[in-house]
C-alpha cells in the first residue's frame, strides 16, 4: 500500500523532474533537483528514487544529497505533500509552530548508543568519553591545543579503530592499520547510533577524517540529539566547529540538506567553511535560501578557513557568534552574498 502511494505522488511530481523515468517497477531516474545535475550534459541524469525495507529513498550520485521520498515531494510541492501525509498517513501535516512537540522521541532503544559505541572485545578498541581520560593524556592535551571545550557534544578516543571497525558489519578488513582517533557519534533523535566520524590525530595524515555508518536510512549529523529546535539552531559543517557555539549541530560535510526537515527555516544560521565553492554546490545553498534558511557569509577580512581557526587565531567563541549573527543573510540579499563570497 505504501509503495503504491509512494509511485502515485512520484508520478504527480514527476512534471518537476527534468529526464524523469521508472527504470523498473520500484527504481526511477531523473535529473537532481537539489544540485541540478551536471552543466555540460543536458542528458546526463544521476538522481535516483530507489526501494528498501518497503520504503522509497532518494539518492544523487552527483551531488551526494540522499533523503526520503516524502522529503523529496515536500521539496518539490507543498501542496502535494500535504496530501501525501493525509493519504498515507491519515493525519495533518505536522506544523513548525510547535517543533519540539513534532520532534518528540518516539521510543527508547534496549541498547543505548553509548554501550554500543563503547563495546569492542578488544580493550585497544573500546571507546572511551574523553572527560574519563587523565587530565595529563595526550588526547587531552591535543584537545586542549585546539581549545575545543568538552562540554557542548560527545566526543570519545579510540586507542586502535581498526579493532572497533573489525567488529562491526560491512567494516571488518576494511581498515588496513591500527591508528588511534578522536571520535564525534552521530546520533539520531531517537537516541539511536546512526554512525560516527574519526578525526586522525597525525597532522599530515592521508585520511583526516574516516566515517563508519550503521543506518544507512537516518542522516549522520552530530548532535541531532542534543539539539533544542524550539530555539536558534547552528549548523556547521565539521563537528568541532559546532561545539563553540550554542545549540548546534554539524552536518559532517556540506550536505546542509539532509538536516533540512529537523529545522525551522526562520530559527536557524547556516554555517559554511570560509572555502570556495564549485558552482553545483552554490547552487544547492541557493535551494536553502529559496526554502527561507539563511547563510552566514564570511566577511572578507576573515582569512581563517573554519570556526576552530578563527578561535586558534584569538577571538573568543562569544566574539564570533557576534560576527555570525551581524552577517546572516536570506532571500535575494543572501543570494547576492553567496555570489560575491563564492567568486
Amino acid at each position: 500500500m505504501d509503495i503504491m502511494v509512494n509511485r502515485k505522488y512520484l508520478n504527480l511530481v514527476s512534471g518537476y523532474l527534468k529526464g524523469f523515468k521508472w527504470t523498473d517497477s520500484n527504481t526511477a531516474n531523473f535529473r537532481c533537483p537539489f544540485c541540478g545535475d551536471s552543466e555540460r550534459s543536458e542528458t546526463k541524469a544521476r538522481g535516483y528514487v530507489y526501494t528498501k525495507g518497503g520504503e522509497m529513498f532518494f539518492r544523487c550520485h552527483n551531488c551526494d544529497h540522499g533523503t526520503t521520498i516524502q522529503n523529496l515531494i515536500k521539496h518539490l510541492d507543498s501542496n502535494l505533500h500535504n496530501q501525501y501525509v493525509m493519504e498515507r498517513y491519515g493525519v495533518k501535516k505536522r506544523t513548525e509552530k510547535n517543533p519540539e512537540k513534532a520532534y518528540t522521541k518516539v521510543k527508547k532503544t534496549t541498547i543505548s548508543w553509548t554501550s554500543m559505541i563503547t563495546h569492542c572485545k578488544d580493550p585497544n578498541g573500546r571507546m572511551v568519553n574523553v572527560n574519563n581520560l587523565d587530565e595529563e593524556h595526550h588526547v587531552r592535551d591535543w584537545l586542549a591545543g585546539r581549545q575545543i571545550p568538552l562540554d557542548q557534544g560527545p566526543i570519545y578516543f579510540c586507542q586502535n579503530i581498526k579493532a572497533y571497525a573489525d567488529q562491526m558489519r560491512g567494516y571488518a578488513g576494511r581498515i588496513k592499520r591500527p591508528e588511534a582517533r578522536v571520535c564525534f557519534p552521530f546520533v539520531d533523535r531517537n537516541d539511536r547510533l546512526v554512525g560516527f566520524t574519526a578525526r586522525s590525530l597525525v597532522k599530515k595524515s592521508n585520511l583526516r577524517y574516516l566515517t563508519l555508518r550503521f543506518n544507512s536510512d537516518q542522516p549522520l549529523i552530530y548532535n541531532l540529539n542534543h539539539m533544542n529546535p524550539s530555539i536558534h539552531v547552528y549548523v556547521t559543517e565539521g563537528p568541532i566547529d559546532s561545539l563553540f557555539l550554542p545549540n548546534a549541530i554539524a552536518v559532517s560535510g556540506s550536505d546542509f540538506g539532509k538536516a533540512a526537515r529537523f529545522l525551522v527555516p526562520g530559527n536557524t544560521t547556516l554555517i559554511l567553511d570560509n572555502e570556495p565553492r564549485n558552482r553545483q554546490i552554490a547552487r544547492r545553498y541557493r535551494q536553502l535560501l529559496d526554502m527561507d534558511f539563511r547563510l552566514f557569509i564570511w566577511p572578507r577580512t576573515i582569512r581563517e578557513k573554519d570556526i576552530n581557526d578563527w578561535v586558534l587565531s584569538g577571538v573568543s567563541p562569544e566574539e564570533i557568534k557576534v560576527t555570525i549573527d551581524q552577517n546572516v543573510f536570506g532571500g535575494l540579499e543572501g543570494k547576492a552574498r553567496l555570489g560575491f563570497w563564492t567568486k
